[in-house]
């Protein structure tokens, strides 16, 4: 369902809002084309690997006004853990209207429903390290094969593009997305021992070998259900003041995210599982006695940017431009709100360019990243004050005409 992948290298919250100092990655969704075509494809594949695909476009009016496209995928396969596997449905439908010359808008929508039967790491003894009983499978289970973990994700959102072109010089963007989520599991068993010394034999069970048998906790039921909703809008200019030539971006965006869970972690019981001789069909369920736990968030974030991107001739390049983010958030633990917590942070970028040829430039660049720490408290339960990063970077970009040549 994606046209493209965008990566931006380096902290990028000066533009883009809260982010590592890494960088951001941006999923570019299909959007309807001009002429039609119908792309069908289909995959196999180890572990029984089935994949259809479906890419149809095209125009609904004769002026080509109104245009739509779909893209969809159908995917069953097993993983290399015994019991487990994964079935995918995607649907990405989007309808492009164009209003005039100047003025277009794009619906997007986007449904995905993962049914997933998880696999559980298995023990470091007798894979990555050596096991006295001898190696094991990696495709041993560590679930029970009788009663599998279950996982389902179900995705859908919606939202729509909107571009005017007020003059030649002068643009209006906004895009909008609201997303609603869903997330379950159970019967997910984890590895949580291992048995280092021979367990003697009794009246009702054989000697068990050192590193023979390990426990296990049971996780599940998990269940999560959310909503996001983002907005950003923003203008730019195009004008000259005397031989400079500017590229001015000014925007607002605007996102809120909630999500509420209830959850059970089961250690009560060793749920053995004897590594060599695994029997299954024992563990159906958890301990009715451990108790659940709920938990949710709310968070909020409004950012105001700036950016002026301007050029003297072919030769200097600069960019200027800053953030301001207020970001906000309320936790809640069986049913409990904790305080708001606020962050705040105005992160500048600057950069510029100096072209020695047509193929070599030297470049520096300035920027500062901005990421809240909500969910993270330290040992005295207070929440961790935003991660944030800045970087500097300067070079030399190669770059030959017929593209034959680049590096920096």
């Amino acid at each position: 369902g994606l046209e493209r992948v965008e990566v931006v290298k380096g902290p990028a919250s000066g533009l883009f809002g809260q982010g590592p100092l890494s960088g951001i990655v941006n999923l570019v969704s299909k959007r309807p084309q001009e002429d039609a075509f119908l792309d069908l494809g289909m995959s196999a594949g180890s572990y029984d690997l089935i994949e259809v695909r479906a890419d149809a476009n095209a125009p609904l009016t004769a002026d080509g006004t109104l245009t739509a496209r779909l893209a969809a995928v159908y995917r069953d396969q097993d993983f290399f853990v015994h019991s487990s596997g994964q079935k995918r449905i995607f649907l990405a439908p989007s309808l492009r209207w164009q209003m005039g010359s100047r003025t277009s808008l794009t619906l997007l929508g986007r449904y995905q429903r993962d049914d997933i039967r998880p696999w559980s790491p298995t023990t470091a003894y007798g894979t990555a390290l050596p096991n006295p009983n001898g190696p094991l499978p990696i495709s041993l289970s560590i679930n029970d094969t009788m009663y599998p973990a279950v996982q389902k994700n179900d995705y859908w959102n919606l939202g729509y593009v909107f571009d005017h072109q007020v003059s030649e010089a002068v643009a209006v963007h906004q895009s909008l997305r609201y997303q609603d989520f869903h997330n379950s599991w159970d019967n997910w068993l984890f590895i949580t021992g291992i048995n280092t010394q021979d367990i003697p034999a009794t009246a009702i069970s054989p000697l068990i070998p050192a590193y023979s048998r390990v426990s296990r906790a049971f996780y599940g039921p998990y269940e999560e259900n959310g909503t996001y909703f983002r907005v950003d809008t923003n203008a730019s200019a195009r004008f000259d003041t005397g031989p400079l030539n500017h590229y001015l971006l000014a925007g607002l965006d605007y996102g809120r995210r909630r999500s509420d869970n209830y959850n059970l972690y089961d250690t009560s019981n060793p749920y053995y599982l004897n590594l060599y001789a695994p029997v299954y069909g024992t563990v159906s369920t958890h301990n009715p006695a451990v108790p659940f736990s709920t938990a949710g968030s709310r968070t909020r974030q409004l950012g105001l940017y700036v950016q002026d991107h301007i050029k003297l001739g072919d030769v200097l390049t600069v960019t200027v431009g800053g953030r301001w983010d207020d970001a906000s958030a309320i936790n809640l633990s069986g049913g409990v709100a904790s305080p708001k917590t606020k962050a705040t942070a105005f992160s500048p970028r600057a950069g510029a360019t100096l072209a020695l040829n047509e193929w070599a430039s030297l470049y520096v660049n300035y920027s500062k990243s901005f990421t809240p720490q909500f969910s993270y408290r330290d040992v005295d339960q207070k929440v961790l004050p935003p991660e944030r990063g800045v970087n500097y970077e300067g070079g030399v970009k190669i770059a030959r005409s017929d593209g034959r040549l680049t590096g920096m």
